[in-house]
């Protein structure tokens, strides 16, 4: 299970690096390359400064070229930081990975389903029952995780699947918000130029 979560949030860092590049690429509007170079030697520069960023710098510079910012961007980078003390201190809660008073937190975001019963909200669970007419609702909320220095860092199977929601939700919520654009390859001279004209309004 710790393995498959690392390899969801390497999917959220991969999908805000290609995220990087396409706007990039689209602010540029028109890049001129000798004919000899390939497109990996003309893109290359690109993919470079989105691998250099930390997550909440290019998740900050992602959010800025998109029509509107991808929410709970905190989160997301709090996911990340689980997944730096997964890989580079086994698991174990770091001085590097909490805050003054030596705390961890992990914010997941998750979809909340629930019914108003009584003035107060109840969660939907299994084999839940519903009278009729019941309205049943849903919003994008976080559920705070909390370890402690020196405590390993443990993910149950709850936890898994809030976890895989919200890394499927980012990449759906990511592409839905990338600028619309064409890309025109063309010719000029002894140069090859790329162009890119935006479709957003």
């Amino acid at each position: 299970m710790i393995k498959a979560f690392q390899d969801l949030m390497r999917g959220v860092r991969g999908s805000l690096e290609e995220a990087y590049f396409f706007i990039a690429l689209l602010r540029e509007g028109r890049i001129r390359a000798p004919t000899s170079a390939t497109l990996e030697d003309i893109l290359a520069p690109y993919r470079a400064k989105a691998q250099a960023m930390n997550f909440p710098n290019l998740m900050e510079h992602v959010n800025r070229g998109l029509e509107k910012p991808v929410p709970f961007a905190e989160a997301y980078g709090s996911l990340q930081s689980a997944r730096n003390c997964l890989e580079h201190r086994d698991g174990i809660i770091g001085r590097r990975d909490v805050d003054a008073a030596g705390i961890l937190k992990i914010s997941v975001p998750r979809a909340k389903i629930f019914v108003e019963q009584s003035g107060s909200e109840v969660e939907v669970y299994r084999n839940f029952y519903a009278e009729e007419d019941t309205i049943i609702q849903m919003r994008m909320e976080t559920r705070d995780l909390i370890f402690r220095l020196g405590e390993p860092l443990k993910i149950s199977a709850r936890d898994f699947d809030d976890i895989a929601f919200a890394c499927a939700n980012f990449g759906t919520m990511l592409a839905n918000q990338l600028p619309k654009a064409l890309f025109q390859p063309k010719v000029q001279g002894n140069a090859r130029t790329a162009s890119a004209v935006s479709d957003s309004k």
